[in-house]
């Protein structure tokens, strides 16, 4: 049709004219003209199904552009559809609101249709249309004048198939016109707004709004959606991407007891169980967009920060009241002394070398098994990746790998949050990863030979904390022995080099990053680390190989652990027979 006026045309379609599916069947689809146009074999035959549903006023009608100039690509044109919507409901019930400011439904497929127009509503743009997904009567339009050069907020609710419509924009700005409204498939009159100047949220109706930017900068928010069954709320902007809020559980779970209460845990999401992800497209090309920070979300709200050395905790059990992860706050800081100052939420004190002197290397250890999180006064969010916690580490030794948590199995959990005098629990379902077919079983047996690794490398590094710490105090027991005692030393400087070398089996000491892992040999332990994380990665699955690669380890280990026991028990005790018999002072002032 280019060049053509559009009153010359059998059908006006805009630049962007809608196509929407019928929810009931996909092979049905709807088009909008000026008409509502059916087909029911996926476009190859086409049927009008109602009149024309604008106010297909003549002198609009002229050429594309006009007075100035003839822009005749076709897109310019007034008087269409401009937003479609079927019934979730029903296949006989369609809305359609037209650019021209035109409601119309039909409740029989379209052989009868109704002007439902909001009374004393001008021309103007019906940009979308929702029907509650609680309730076939009502629904909700979005409408927009600012072509008009009328900025003001517009937007309706119909609880009875139109015959009668309540504006609800309490609370949106001027000039911040309305762009879409949708309901929560949730929650009853919980709904989302987007307008020109970002998005809105509701919790009764429509009869009042309150912003819902959070971090999203200043865009119009063009058309939102709630992706089910991931629970989160999509946002197309005008020239800032598309945006997800993730999961949401805590608005759909909102109430005044949750104010009230001093602390109070929401129903989490079900989890996905899913790897740890990690990597950038080839090339190293950085991603744009940000993906979730795990399988599910904690969600929690605090009234109050605790006091100083206290903490908040969230741990997740299993089915058994075993605790697989723990999440602890940091502990807040005592602010600066300033009158009437007040200390910062969720600010974690440095750790200084002082802070490390005072905890010996086994405590660091427990200390890494534990995530830690900022705390804020209100409302808090943990993520979780549906893993347990890390395998306790040497600290300050490289892994070449990864010590994190492996995946739990599907199934039933629990979240217990810890808060002062409150102690909350909400129930937490784990799902399998979709994309793989593996059995109850599969993930049993692959939890139960992870977990074997994962015992025994605990071990390992146990074993090497043990080893540091006797070797440490021998070595400060020769610094102080005096002269006359050299069968006292010589015995000493063995047990040094006896717990060295069983050391340096255990692990790599030279290895400090990821080049140098290439210069000098791995040891036990980088062996049990790449098992596991070989067993770990695949899903549902346990091949012969890693049980054989396991069995090899395990006959290593037990070689080895025979000598370090020898050395930590009837070695140790033999030189502090030695070290009694001498009589060696306690302590030994330097000359």
């Amino acid at each position: 049709p280019a060049a053509m006026a559009s009153r010359d045309m059998k059908y006006r379609f805009n630049w962007n004219a809608p196509i929407v599916a019928s929810p009931q069947d996909p092979r049905v689809l709807y088009h909008g003209g000026n008409v509502l146009l059916r087909t029911a074999d996926r476009g190859r035959s086409w049927t009008e199904i109602s009149p024309d549903l604008t106010r297909d006023d003549d002198e609009k009608q002229g050429p594309g552009g006009g007075p100035i100039t003839n822009e005749g690509a076709g897109g310019e044109i007034y008087g269409t559809i401009f937003a479609i919507a079927p019934s979730p409901h029903d296949a006989g019930t369609i809305w359609t609101g037209s650019d021209d400011g035109l409601v119309h439904v039909t409740r029989d497929g379209g052989a009868n249709w109704s002007n439902v127009t909001p009374r004393g509503l001008e021309e103007a743009i019906i940009n979308a249309i929702e029907i509650s997904p609680h309730d076939p009567a009502k629904a909700y339009v979005a409408v927009s004048r600012y072509k008009f050069n009328d900025f003001t907020p517009l937007a309706y609710k119909t609880t009875d198939y139109g015959n009668t419509w309540q504006k609800i924009t309490t609370g949106i700005p001027e000039e911040s016109w309305v762009r879409v409204v949708r309901e929560d498939p949730v929650r009853r009159g919980l709904l989302y707004a987007g307008t020109e100047s970002g998005p809105y949220v509701s919790f009764d109706d429509g009869d009042s709004w309150q912003t819902l930017a959070l971090n999203l900068p200043v865009s119009p928010v063009t058309d939102l959606t709630i992706q089910r069954p991931s629970n989160d709320l999509v946002a197309a902007t005008q020239g800032r991407a598309f945006w997800i809020l993730d999961n949401l559980s805590p608005l759909q779970q909102l109430s005044d007891e949750v104010g009230k209460a001093n602390a109070h845990l929401f129903a989490p999401e079900p989890a996905i169980r899913s790897g740890s992800g990690g990597g950038g497209p080839p090339g190293g090309r950085p991603r744009v967009g940000q993906n979730p920070a795990g399988a599910t979300f904690l969600d929690f709200v605090v009234k109050e920060l605790p006091p100083e050395g206290q903490t908040v905790s969230l741990e997740i059990l299993d089915s058994a009241g075993a605790v697989v992860r723990r999440f602890e706050s940091k502990k807040v800081e005592p602010a600066a002394s300033s009158e009437g100052g007040d200390s910062t939420p969720g600010a974690a004190p440095e750790t200084t070398k002082e802070d490390a002197k005072k905890k010996d290397a086994f405590e660091l250890a427990d200390e890494a098994t534990i995530t830690r999180f900022d705390l804020a006064k209100g409302m808090n969010r943990v993520p979780w990746d549906s893993h347990r916690a890390s395998v306790k580490p040497v600290p300050g030794l490289f892994v070449f790998g990864s010590l994190d948590g492996r995946k739990v199995v599907p199934g039933d959990y629990q979240v217990r949050l810890t808060a002062g005098d409150v102690t909350a629990t909400q129930p937490l379902r784990v799902l399998p990863d979709p994309r793989f077919e593996a059995t109850l079983a599969d993930y049993r047996a692959q939890e139960e030979l992870g977990a074997q690794v994962d015992a025994e490398l605990t071990e390992i590094h146990h074993a090497v904390l043990q080893i540091r710490a006797v070797r440490d105090q021998v070595q400060a027991f020769l610094d102080r022995l005096g002269d006359g005692n050299e069968a006292l030393a010589e015995s000493g400087r063995d047990l040094v080099k006896g717990l060295t070398t069983q050391e340096d089996r255990l692990i790599q000491k030279r290895t400090v990053d990821g080049q140098t892992v290439i210069n000098f040999p791995v040891q036990l332990n980088h062996h049990y680390v790449i098992l596991r994380g070989s067993i770990d990665q695949a899903e549902g699955i346990v091949n012969a190989g890693a049980r054989e690669r396991l069995a090899d380890l395990q006959a290593q280990w037990q070689g080895y652990l025979g000598e370090i026991e020898a050395l930590l028990g009837p070695d140790v005790e033999a030189f502090n027979r030695r070290a009694a018999e001498a009589a060696v002072p306690a302590v030994v002032p330097r000359p």
